[in-house]
């Protein structure tokens, strides 16, 4: 399948809830997850990020970019600090993003709250834990 079908699709659901159309969201979700290919996972929200209207920035954060940050963060951190120093739509977009505090580790989270300009701000961890690495 195409990149460009499955983000129409993607789109055409976050628009009108069409249940045939599901399937998109299944896709980009399982792709851009733990197990995925964080180069693959990458290119999917930054074609999400460039199609979707302004509306509809708040859904490639709440689940595709959050993905993509919280799994494969030290793979796409350098592009995120640049299309955010480039892009003040893309640190919009960051600034939506829910990450919980020590989700990452605390120096991927520190680059990722100073790309969006502070926008960006994990919520504490109620167990206090924080992830290796």
């Amino acid at each position: 399948m195409a990149l460009s079908e499955l983000v129409d699709a993607w789109l055409h659901y976050q628009r009108e809830r069409d249940a045939a159309s599901f399937w998109a969201v299944d896709h980009v979700m399982v792709a851009t997850a733990s197990r995925a290919n964080p180069e693959h996972a990458w290119a999917i929200v930054r074609a999400l990020f460039d199609a979707a209207p302004d509306d509809l920035l708040g859904a490639v954060a709440a689940g595709p970019l959050e993905n993509v940050l919280t799994y494969h963060t030290s793979v796409v951190i350098d592009d995120v600090e640049t299309m955010a120093r480039r892009d003040p739509r893309f640190r919009r977009v960051l600034g939506k993003v829910w990450l919980t505090t020590g989700a990452i580790p605390r120096g991927l989270e520190t680059r990722l709250v100073r790309a969006s300009n502070g926008v960006l701000r994990p919520f504490p961890n109620p167990r206090g834990q924080r992830r290796r690495g």
